[in-house]
């Protein structure tokens, strides 16, 4: 259980970097 919830955290940080870069990249 505990390495599919760790799992699930690390992907939804990912989305969030990614979500960030997006927003960077479209006020640049």
């Amino acid at each position: 259980m505990m390495r599919y919830i760790k799992r699930e955290i690390l992907k939804g940080l990912d989305v969030q970097k990614i979500k960030k870069t997006s927003q960077s990249k479209k006020n640049i």
